[in-house]
């Protein structure tokens, strides 16, 4: 490992990438750029400064979080991280300076680099919710229907440029999962799901876009309040402000995530599963398409509940729990 020059071994208050000292007057993060000054680090023990990237190597920790052989071989300890409470840390124990001093043990949190690469997903998400709404709410105001319940009606210009829309968002954050989250499998077999769905009625079918507009609506009308709740997720254990944002709004993103997706889903599902299953859009929706859409979506819908019950449960827990030592 190649040495650069004398500094301080600091990290960086962000993702936990070692600084870099760029200049006597300031250090950076190589991994998301944050810089400290030079003052806030003096007093502290010298060390040689490597990049982020060389020691991630060396201790066998991938730059964007995912876990590779070398760090499942590496020592743990069972010390929560402080930032994300990743209840695990690796560690490897080195001389930093001179053979006749002692080793320095470091501490690395395998989980930190994830939340950036979800932060990411999570931005991605917000331009894409809520603009999906109001779009697809203006395709289903405008077009003018003979049966509200027509599910089987011919997709007009307007609703296939909402499908569109969709698809080159959950194929965007497709890749983006597959390149730095690869592991997150629900999120990647939920997207390829999506995708088979919007694909499969806008390009295969040419009918049906109705009912599936009506489903996005509620899917994302929850979008920008998941996000939010999402983000100051990640840092509510460093920043006071996301803390409290996040108890504040987690209460009400949990009621409205359960009458949206939990409530007004099912019923929506229930009226498609009706609709097709009497067979009034035979010949005109095949079969194979509605039957699998119904299994996509129903599944996805299932497993929402179940994400927002176990957060309720956790909810529940926490406030048992805080009252307990008040």
């Amino acid at each position: 490992m190649e040495k650069s020059r004398e500094s301080e071994f600091l990290f960086c208050n962000l993702c936990g990438t070692m600084l870099v000292l760029k200049s006597t007057k300031y250090a950076e993060c190589p991994h998301c750029k944050t810089t400290r000054n030079a003052k806030d680090i003096i007093d502290k023990e010298i060390a040689y400064t490597v990049s982020a990237e060389d020691i991630r190597r060396e201790l066998g920790i991938s730059l964007f979080g995912e876990k590779t052989q070398a760090e499942a071989e590496l020592p743990k300890i069972k010390k929560a991280c402080e930032k994300c409470q990743h209840p695990e840390l690796v560690y490897t124990t080195r001389q930093t300076r001179s053979a006749d001093e002692g080793q320095t043990t470091y501490y690395t949190c395998p989980n930190c680099a994830h939340r950036f690469t979800e932060g990411a997903s999570c931005l991605m998400s917000l331009f894409h919710g809520t603009p999906a709404v109001i779009m697809a709410s203006h395709a289903l105001l405008t077009t003018p229907r003979a049966d509200v319940h027509s599910f089987a009606s011919p997709n007009t210009a307007v609703e296939s440029n909402v499908l569109d829309f969709s698809m080159a968002y959950f194929t965007v954050d497709l890749l983006h999962y597959l390149i730095f989250l690869p592991n997150d499998f629900i999120f990647i077999l939920h997207h390829i799901a999506t995708l088979y769905v919007f694909a499969t009625c806008r390009f295969a079918v040419g009918h049906g876009a109705h009912g599936l507009l009506l489903l996005l609506i509620l899917a994302e009308a929850t979008s920008a309040c998941q996000n939010v709740w999402t983000i100051t997720g990640y840092r509510k254990n460093d920043v006071a402000l996301a803390r409290r944002v996040r108890e504040l709004l987690s209460p009400p993103f949990y009621l409205f995530y359960t009458v949206v997706r939990g409530l007004a889903g099912p019923v929506v599902l229930y009226d498609m599963a009706t609709f097709y299953g009497s067979g009034a859009a035979d010949g005109v929706v095949p079969r194979w398409a509605w039957l699998s859409w119904l299994v996509v979506i129903g599944f996805a819908i299932l497993v929402s509940i179940l994400w927002v019950l176990r957060n309720w449960l956790d909810w529940f827990r926490e406030n048992n729990s805080s009252k307990k030592y008040k």
